[in-house]
C-alpha cells in the first residue's frame, strides 16, 4: 500500500501543466521527500536546479532537455505537496514619454 504522498507522485502528477504555473517564476521551498524506490533521477535534477534559481517552466525544459510531460509532472506534484513557491513573471511594460527619455538623456531627472 502506498502513502499519499507516493500517490501523488506516481499519477497525479502526470497531467497538463496547472494554470496557476504557466507563465511563472518557481523556486523550491522544501526538497521532495523522494521514496527511494519510486524516485525519478530527473525529478532530482529539476529539484536541484529549482534549490539555485528561480525558473519558468519553459526554462527548465530548455536547460534539462528532458520531455515537456516530465517536468510538468514534477512541477504539478510539487505544487500540490506545497513544495514549490510561484510568482509571477513581470514584464517590464513601463512606457515612458518623449520628454521623459529625453530628460534623462540629458540629464534632467524628474
Amino acid at each position: 500500500m502506498s502513502s499519499i504522498i507516493e500517490s501523488i507522485w506516481e499519477h497525479f502528477s502526470y497531467l497538463p501543466l496547472k494554470n496557476r504555473l504557466k507563465n511563472k517564476n518557481i523556486t523550491l521551498k522544501k526538497w521532495p521527500d523522494f521514496n527511494p524506490s519510486h524516485s525519478k533521477p530527473e525529478y532530482v535534477t529539476i529539484a536541484s536546479l529549482l534549490t539555485h534559481k528561480s525558473l519558468s517552466c519553459r526554462e527548465i525544459i530548455n536547460l534539462t532537455q528532458y520531455e515537456d510531460y516530465m517536468v510538468h509532472s514534477f512541477l504539478n506534484a510539487a505544487y500540490l505537496l506545497d513544495l514549490i513557491e510561484v510568482e509571477t513573471i513581470e514584464k517590464n511594460l513601463e512606457i515612458k514619454t518623449f520628454s521623459h527619455r529625453m530628460r534623462q538623456v540629458f540629464g534632467f531627472h524628474p
